[in-house]
C-alpha cells in the first residue's frame, strides 16, 4: 500500500480521448494531490492541454526515481471519502452505466456513487466549487484568452448558454438527441429579454438555429480557428452565464457547467 503522506509519491495523469475528458482527469489529479500532500506531474508535453494552457515548467521536469508513482486514466471527477452526501448517491444510474471506474485506491468507500453527470449543487456545491477553483487556478494562454474576453462583450447578464452535443460521431448516443427539446426550451425563454450562445459539434445546426431565431442566437462563428482552439473558446464562453442549456451524458456540458461555478447556476439537461 503506498504511502500518500509521503511527498515523494507522485501522481501523473494519463490522457484519453476528448478535451473535456483530459480536463476532468488533470483536475482530479490536482485535487488528489492536494488531499494526500503529494506531488503532480504532467510528464507528456504534447497532450492536447498544451494547446490551451501555460503550465509551469514544474508539471513536466520532475525527477521521477525512488518515488511511488500513480497513474490516473479516467474522465471520472475524483471524489474522497470524506466529501459530503456521497452516501445519499449509492448506485446511481449515470454511474451503472460506465462501470469501468477504477479510483477506488483513493475513494475506499465507493459503491457506485460517483457525482458525474449529477448536477446537484445541493449536495456537491463543495466539490464542484474546488474544482472550479482548481480550473480558475489555471493560466490560459494570452492569445486565446483575449479571444474569450473580446467575444464575452457581447453577452449580457440576460444571455443564455445553449450546448448542442449532436453526436454526429456517436451513432448510439445520438438516439438520446432531440433537437426539438432544444427548440422548445428556446421558445420558454424567448421573451424578449433573453438571447442566446449556441456551440455545438455540429455547426451547421447552429447555424440552422440562428436562421430561425435570427439575432437573438451568438454564435463564435470563427471558421479560419483551429477547430480544437475553437471548442475550447467555445467551451469557456458556454460557462460564463448563469443559464445552461446541456446535453445529456456530455462532459462538455458538465464542463461548461464546473468552471465558472456557482450555486445561483441553472442547468437544463435535454
Amino acid at each position: 500500500m503506498m504511502n500518500f503522506e509521503n511527498k515523494k509519491t507522485i501522481i501523473i495523469p494519463h490522457y484519453g480521448s476528448g478535451m473535456c475528458n483530459q480536463l476532468k482527469n488533470l483536475l482530479s489529479v490536482i485535487r488528489i494531490t492536494r488531499n494526500y500532500n503529494c506531488n503532480f506531474l504532467m510528464i507528456d508535453k504534447n497532450v492536447l492541454l498544451n494547446l490551451y494552457f501555460d503550465f509551469p515548467k514544474k508539471y513536466f521536469d520532475h525527477d521521477t526515481k525512488n518515488n511511488d508513482i500513480i497513474y490516473r486514466n479516467h474522465w471520472r471527477f475524483s471524489i474522497f471519502d470524506k466529501d459530503k452526501n456521497l452516501d445519499k448517491i449509492i448506485n446511481n444510474n449515470f454511474t451503472l452505466m460506465f462501470p469501468d471506474f477504477n479510483d477506488h485506491l483513493f475513494f475506499k468507500n465507493y459503491n457506485n456513487n460517483c457525482i458525474d453527470f449529477m448536477y446537484r449543487s445541493d449536495l456537491f456545491n463543495d466539490i464542484y466549487e474546488d474544482y472550479s477553483n482548481i480550473f480558475n487556478e489555471l493560466i490560459i494562454k494570452e492569445d486565446i484568452l483575449n479571444k474569450i474576453n473580446n467575444f464575452y462583450k457581447q453577452f449580457n447578464e440576460n444571455t443564455i448558454s445553449i450546448h448542442l452535443r449532436n453526436w454526429v460521431d456517436a451513432v448510439e448516443r445520438k438516439k438520446n438527441f432531440d433537437i426539438n427539446k432544444f427548440y422548445n426550451k428556446i421558445d420558454e425563454f424567448n421573451d424578449g429579454i433573453h438571447n442566446f450562445f449556441i456551440a455545438s459539434d455540429d455547426i451547421n445546426l447552429c447555424h440552422e438555429i440562428k436562421k430561425k431565431y435570427g439575432n437573438k442566437i451568438i454564435i463564435y462563428d470563427a471558421d479560419y480557428e483551429n477547430p480544437l482552439i475553437r471548442q475550447f473558446i467555445e467551451l469557456i464562453l458556454l460557462s460564463k452565464n448563469n443559464i445552461l442549456i446541456g446535453t445529456y451524458i456530455s462532459t462538455f456540458t458538465e464542463m461548461a457547467y464546473i468552471i465558472n461555478y456557482n450555486i445561483n447556476k441553472k442547468i437544463f439537461i435535454l
